[in-house]
């Protein structure tokens, strides 16, 4: 069954782990993995990762000031969603 996956990593390891995944598990399905700038050289790594045409897209995005200040979210338990204090 051929599925259509986002990976979303923010570490080396994750890096990784999405590898493996895609080269083992998902060897048949789309997958396609945003790598983000919480680890050094990210882009740079983003770009090589794209050359070699392991994942279907490779996206490299800047997300380490996305939440600067996140004072104002709290976890609501019951119904397990974010909310934002702020109306």
């Amino acid at each position: 069954m051929n599925k259509s996956i986002l990976v979303i990593s923010n570490t080396y390891f994750q890096l990784i782990v999405a590898i493996q995944l895609k080269e083992t598990c998902w060897f048949n399905d789309k997958v396609d993995i945003v790598i983000t700038d919480q680890s050094n050289n990210s882009e740079k790594v983003a770009k090589n990762l794209s050359k070699l045409q392991i994942f279907n897209k490779v996206i490299w995005r800047k997300t380490k000031n996305l939440c600067q200040n996140t004072s104002n979210i709290y976890l609501d338990r019951k119904s397990t969603r974010l909310n934002s204090s702020h109306t």
